[in-house]
């Protein structure tokens, strides 16, 4: 009986996921709260994480602040900054239920094309 395991495809092109590409942003150089948001995007890889899921890995389930939309705005930016180099990238989708905002980790054009 031959049981091999199809490696995940991604939902919007169904090609091939490679998740050995996607763990290797654990070594990108982040600061503990950044890491905790990268490692939610990379667990839920290729598929969208909402804005509240993030802002719980930020904040560790403790009470949000009022401006913690904001926070997590200017986080997504600095994480932004510092996948690049390695390819990645994270891209925001304002839908969704009540329009809260998703975001996913991507790669960027020039990684994307050479795959």
């Amino acid at each position: 009986m031959d049981t091999q395991i199809e490696p995940p495809t991604c939902p919007c092109c169904g090609k091939p996921v490679d998740k050995v590409e996607v763990e290797a942003l654990e070594d990108a150089p982040l600061s503990y709260t950044r890491k905790s948001i990268v490692r939610r995007l990379i667990s839920a890889y290729p598929r969208m994480v909402s804005a509240e899921t993030l802002m719980n890995a930020m904040y560790g389930g403790a009470r949000e602040p009022e401006n913690a939309r904001l926070s997590l705005a200017v986080t997504m930016t600095a994480i932004r900054k510092i996948l690049r180099p390695h390819g990645w990238t994270i891209s925001r989708s304002k839908g969704g239920q009540a329009n809260k905002g998703y975001f996913k980790l991507e790669r960027t054009d020039a990684e994307a094309e050479a795959a």
